[in-house]
């Protein structure tokens, strides 16, 4: 409970806007670290809220294997959840290729198994 009300306010109330704007600046780093991924993505329809809403905001809860979400989660909870961008960010220029690769990235994940 302290963990949502306390660290993630933004992420529980009803139009969740700490999700949104995390999809955002999800984006705004992309954009600085990849621009050519950034582009490929909004190229493809896939947008940061659709593409990464769900991963922001259960805190990469999606993310397999499960013992790497653990990792992510003792890295989140000890340097702080605002992290969670960044871990994301580096999410996708792991499978940057792939995704570069893909006609519909919106459907890599589910379609890889990641």
């Amino acid at each position: 409970h302290a963990l949502l009300t306390y660290h993630l306010p933004l992420y529980v109330t009803d139009d969740l806007p700490g999700a949104n704007s995390g999809a955002k600046l999800l984006y705004e780093c992309l954009q600085e670290v990849d621009s050519e991924l950034r582009q490929y993505l909004v190229s493809k329809q896939a947008d940061s809220r659709s593409f990464a809403f769900g991963s922001l905001l259960g805190l990469c809860a999606g993310t397999p294997p499960l013992k790497e979400l653990l990792k992510i989660w003792d890295f989140l909870f000890a340097f702080g959840v605002h992290l969670n961008i960044m871990c994301l960010c580096a999410q996708l220029l792991l499978v940057r290729d792939e995704l570069m690769a893909s006609n519909c990235p919106m459907q890599f994940g589910s379609k890889s198994g990641q």
